[in-house]
């Protein structure tokens, strides 16, 4: 019996050992595995807001193909009363009152583009209240002219905003997103919309032209010549912005 007894104490040590051995070789495993998932998430998340983007592109071509100006162009959706942010609708709607009653020239409408509205990935935005934004008063050098493109924007997290800028070939030889320190300090709506954070962008009845072009993508930064990329801005909070040229000009 004690023989028996002292088995059974050896085998308990040994399930014991094992299980530490075990548990040591995962939590190693996962230190050494949990930056490449990320990345490879960070991947995912760039890759699905840049196929949405294409998708807004289409939507912009498609209105533009069917007589549409660039002034009539209308970003309203119904959606913005769905996810509690009726404003937003209500800016989009009423400011631009260049655009067809019928709803031929919105985005979001079968009437017009054609494009379902749709919310960012949850994991890729900074803050919980981030919604892709247009705006017209944004230059991207070497693609178009030096006129002001029309972009959806997007405020995204740094892993990302990272991952956007690999996906379009954009050298980052820190590793980190160009900084544009001037970005908190540019009004960028005109008055008296509210702030573009919380409600998006409308070019009002000029698409940019009238404004003074808030941000011009040069070759200091990097991003010239991309259609897409992402850049921080700030000195002591840092804001991670996503850009795609959905029409340039």
């Amino acid at each position: 019996m004690k023989s028996e007894h002292g088995s059974a104490i050896v085998y308990v040590f040994i399930g014991i050992a094992l299980f530490g051995a075990l548990m040591f070789l995962f939590s190693r495993g996962a230190s050494q595995t949990s930056p490449t998932i990320s990345a490879q998430r960070a991947k995912i998340l760039a890759t699905e807001i840049t196929d949405y983007s294409t998708t807004l592109e289409k939507g912009v071509q498609k209105l533009l193909s069917k007589g549409c100006s660039e002034k009539e162009i209308n970003f309203a959706s119904p959606m913005w009363f769905q996810i509690g942010n009726a404003g937003a609708y209500l800016v989009y709607e009423n400011v631009n009152g260049h655009s067809p009653a019928d709803h031929s020239c919105q985005l979001f409408r079968k009437e017009g583009g054609g494009v379902i509205f749709q919310q960012p990935p949850k994991d890729a935005i900074a803050s919980p209240n981030a919604l892709y934004n247009f705006t017209g008063t944004m230059t991207v050098l070497e693609v178009g002219t030096s006129l002001p493109e029309l972009n959806v924007i997007l405020e995204v997290n740094k892993d990302v905003c990272i991952a956007v800028n690999k996906l379009n070939g954009v050298n980052l030889p820190s590793g980190q997103p160009y900084n544009m320190s001037p970005i908190n300090n540019v009004t960028l709506y005109p008055t008296p919309l509210v702030n573009w954070k919380a409600y998006g962008y409308w070019m009002m009845d000029t698409w940019g032209s009238a404004f003074n072009t808030w941000l011009v993508m040069t070759s200091a930064y990097g991003l010239k010549g991309h259609k897409s990329g992402c850049f921080a801005g700030g000195a002591s909070t840092i804001t991670y912005l996503y850009y795609y040229v959905l029409e340039a000009r």
